[in-house]
């Protein structure tokens, strides 16, 4: 018993570790973090393959085995995972991939993880669904707390990576908004900065207010 619970913290301290390496090392594009953090929860569980899936859009990450696996997105896909993980009540399930839960889809690419386990957690931002982390296991790895502690720790990490994306859209929108009105008015508009004493931004009226 003494081995068994030393062999789970060991590996509870490698998965940890790994975790806040990677996480130190983001980039400042959110899509390149979740892309990371797709191949980190295949890595840190052993499993078969991971994938996030958008609700609202086509897009999707996959880990690389996934990609192996032939996985293309079409039009006529049916968001299946955020269904799977949905239709349970609960934001994290887990079950196993049966011929009579395929047949309920229209959708023929979960044939191939007939037998395995399906892992799903719904990403959410202020309650409202966004996406969905999905991880395919082996049935024969232990689906226990760590693992649920797990997923819960990577789902938290897109949901951070959604919420910057989301504030830099919006930062764009906005910088956007003011340019249009810097070059728009008809008033002369200097930006100068007074350390360096020089002109940073000045707009169309203004040159012509001076003939520059």
């Amino acid at each position: 018993t003494i081995k068994e619970q030393f062999n789970t913290l060991s590996i509870e301290q490698k998965r940890i570790t790994s975790i806040a390496e990677n996480f130190l090392n983001f980039d400042t594009n959110p899509d390149k973090n979740i892309q990371r953090i797709v191949e980190l929860s295949v890595q840190l569980m052993s499993g078969i393959s991971s994938m996030y899936e958008k609700i609202e859009t086509d897009l999707l990450f996959t880990s690389a085995s996934f990609k192996k696996n032939g996985y293309v997105e079409t039009a006529e896909d049916e968001k299946l995972c955020y269904k799977l993980t949905h239709l349970s009540g609960m934001d994290i399930v887990c079950q196993q991939i049966t011929e009579e839960l395929i047949s309920n889809f229209k959708s023929t690419w979960l044939r191939q993880y007939t037998g395995c386990t399906f892992l799903g957690s719904i990403v959410r931002i202020d309650k409202k669904p966004v996406g969905t982390l999905t991880i395919f296991l082996d049935s024969t790895i232990a689906i226990n707390d760590s693992v649920f502690q797990l997923i819960r720790i990577l789902t938290a990490a897109i949901t951070v990576e959604e919420r910057r994306k989301n504030a830099l859209k919006a930062l764009c929108e906005s910088e956007e908004k003011y340019r249009m009105i810097f070059e728009g008015t008809p008033n002369g508009i200097i930006v100068a900065d007074p350390v360096i004493q020089r002109f940073q931004y000045v707009n169309r009226s203004a040159c012509q207010l001076f003939g520059y």
